[in-house]
């Protein structure tokens, strides 16, 4: 099963990659660089989930 992750970040930051790690780190980098929240959101198993990450490191589900 292929999943898609998409990361939404400050000031209209957009990826997708299929890479989970990729897409966490892409996250947590652009949170600390804008200073802002960046959002990961993916559907796993028929499930919609989102991550949020913050400027200082910190992650929360949803």
């Amino acid at each position: 099963m292929n999943v898609i992750y998409r990361v939404h970040g400050a000031g209209g930051f957009y990826m997708e990659t299929q890479s989970q790690d990729q897409a966490f780190r892409a996250a947590r980098q652009e949170a600390a660089e804008s200073g802002q929240m960046a959002l990961v959101s993916f559907t796993w198993a028929g499930r919609y989930q989102m991550r949020r990450f913050f400027p200082d490191g910190s992650m929360a589900s949803r």
